[in-house]
Parts: C-alpha cells; sequence; structure tokens
C-alpha cells in the first residue's frame, strides 16, 4: 500500500488512483499522513532499537522534505547511532527538494567521516546538489579535504555543461598549493645525497609519534612503507603540504562534549553508542554519542603544517634517503 501510494503521488487522476482511493474510502491521503506521523515518532525514539527506527525512517519516504526537514535534522545529529544517521541519509537521497543539499551542508560539519562519505554520495547523486557541494567548497563550508579528491576529478567529466565548468574552476585551484612557497624551496633535496642514519634517527625523533616504521612509532598515520611507492616528490608534498591531498580517514576533528571538554583526534571506530578518537603517540579518547554536544571536523589532517621549522633541508633529505631505503 505504501509503495502504490508513493507511485500514485507523482500520477494523480490515473484510473489505479481513483480505484485506490474508492478501496480507501478516499482515505489514502490520510493514511499515508497517519502512516508517516507514527514513522517521525519512532524515528526520534532514543529508546527504540536501531532496527526499529532505520524502518520507521525507511517509511518517512511517503512524506515530504518540507515537512520533515526538522526530523532530518534531529537524525543527523552525533550522538544518533551510525545506522540511524545512515537510514536518514538513505532516505534523503529519495527526495528531489534542493533542501536536501542545503541541510547536508548545514550538517557537514558535524558528520563523522564514515557519514560524511555518504553524504557525499547524496550530494554527487544529483547536478543541482553537486552545485550547491560546489557553491559550499566556494564559500569554504566546506573544505575539498573533506572529499576523495577522486571524485572532484569525475566532475570533470560529468554530463552537466555548468557542473563541468565549475569543478574545472575547482581543479585548477586545486593545483595551487597554500604552501607552494616552502614546497618550492625544498625542492632541491630531492636531488641532494641524504644519510640514511641520520634519516632514521630524524624519524625516530619527529615522525615515529604518528607513523611506524621497521617496529619503531605507532601506526596512526598513512602507511610510510607503502607511500615509499609514489615516490620522493609525493613524500615531499605529504610532509610540507599535509593538507593538500588528505585521506578523509586522516582528518582530524574537535569533539565538544555536553560538560565542555574539547577533544581532537581522529575518529578511528564508530559504533552505534560511541566515538574513539586518536592522536599522536596513540593517545584515545572514547566517547559516548548521548555526551556529544558537538562534533566537527578542522578540515585539516592530523599531520601539522610547517614541519620545515623541525626538518631543514639536509635533515629532508636524510629522511627521503632512510624512507627510499626501507625494503
Amino acid at each position: 500500500l505504501q509503495a502504490l501510494v508513493q507511485g500514485l503521488a507523482a500520477k494523480p487522476g490515473t484510473k489505479l488512483a481513483e480505484q485506490i482511493a474508492a478501496a480507501t474510502s478516499g482515505r489514502a491521503d490520510a493514511l499515508v499522513k497517519e502512516l508517516v506521523a507514527a514513522a517521525v515518532k519512532s524515528a526520534a525514539d532514543a529508546a527504540a532499537k536501531p532496527e526499529t527506527r532505520v524502518a520507521a525512517i525507511q517509511q518517512l519516504r511517503l512524506g515530504r522534505f518540507a515537512d520533515l526537514q526538522s526530523s532530518f535534522n534531529g537524525l543527523l545529529g552525533p550522538a544518533q547511532p551510525a545506522e540511524v544517521q545512515t537510514a536518514a541519509l538513505s532516505t534523503l537521497a529519495s527526495f528531489s527538494d534542493d533542501g536536501v543539499a542545503a541541510l547536508l551542508v548545514q550538517q557537514w560539519p558535524s558528520l563523522s567521516p564514515r557519514v560524511r562519505s555518504q553524504a557525499a554520495d547524496v550530494l554527487f547523486s544529483r547536478p543541482e546538489w553537486i552545485l550547491a557541494l560546489l557553491d559550499a567548497v566556494r564559500q569554504e563550508k566546506i573544505v575539498t579535504g573533506d572529499v576523495d579528491p577522486g571524485r572532484w576529478k569525475l566532475l570533470a567529466e560529468h554530463r552537466d555543461a555548468q557542473v563541468r565548468a565549475r569543478a574545472a574552476e575547482l581543479l585548477a585551484k586545486l593545483q595551487v598549493g597554500r604552501r607552494g612557497e616552502v614546497l618550492e624551496a625544498y625542492k632541491d633535496t630531492l636531488q641532494s645525497s641524504g644519510d640514511v642514519a641520520r634519516g632514521k634517527e630524524l624519524f625516530k625523533k619527529v615522525c615515529a609519534a604518528c607513523h611506524q616504521l621497521e617496529g619503531v612509532g605507532y601506526p596512526i598515520g598513512p602507511n610510510m612503507a607503502a607511500m615509499k611507492n609514489r615516490g620522493p616528490e609525493a613524500i615531499l608534498l605529504n610532509v610540507l603540504d599535509p593538507n593538500r591531498e588528505v585521506n578523509p580517514q586522516f582528518l582530524n576533528y574537535i569533539v565538544v562534549t555536553n560538560d565542555g571538554r574539547s577533544l581532537t583526534g581522529m575518529i578511528t571506530a564508530e559504533t552505534a553508542t560511541s566515538v574513539t578518537l586518536k592522536r599522536a603517540d596513540n593517545a584515545t579518547d572514547t566517547v559516548l554519542r548521548i555526551d556529544i554536544d558537538q562534533l566537527k571536523s578542522t578540515g585539516q589532517s592530523l599531520m601539522p603544517e610547517g614541519m620545515e621549522k623541525q626538518i631543514d633541508k639536509q635533515a629532508m633529505a636524510d629522511l627521503l634517503a632512510y624512507l627510499k631505503a626501507i625494503e
């Protein structure tokens, strides 16, 4: 019945619509409103089982987004279980209202990496929503590092001409690093001779807090041995301009708890009831979702900018020599 009514809403006046109306004594619209009202209540019930709430959220497809916007706003909050947030995003994708994009842009700072990836899927599903996303990037409401770089490149071949044009502008800006001068100054280290032993000691002193090699350090950031395969140029870029290409899983987050505490780190684990943050030296904090007042991405890598203050050009050559020597 739900599926029939949903389909008929798009084709009023058909013979089948008339038959359904007759069979329900003209109460089809009223029945749908009752279903939606009940679903809104169940979806928001924090005491209900997650699967019950998910089923209710799926029923919200029968309603109008304009009437349900406040409900979805609550269902995407950081205190909600991940499966509830996921169900809300899936249901939002079924609407065509421009307000969906506005809602996701508004909620974006508080979404965790996993949920943010799903929100990006929704925004990339309709040309008009992609334009809203690009507007948000231009207005710095969303940073480009929040989205997989490959997605931006795909937009350059989008079938919508307006999307292609806007994507071309964005890609052109992405080619210009904010720390281009520093990177340019260090480029000659790629041809300099480095000392492997000194590079190893530098790694222990500066890099081991977030990276692990040969059993030394903590595996928090990207695998440096794997980075070797991308070449010394990529290593230099990621050390000196860590926010140029940021994998969403390595973004730094801020969590403000209900009692006013502020915690930072990468989100390394999520459950229905908690979020775990990890930062340098393998320090972790696990926060219950019910205790979260605000969860927001900084849009920056956990790795700080300004490494040139700790690593001069000769030290960089030594570090590159060590990383290239790793088997």
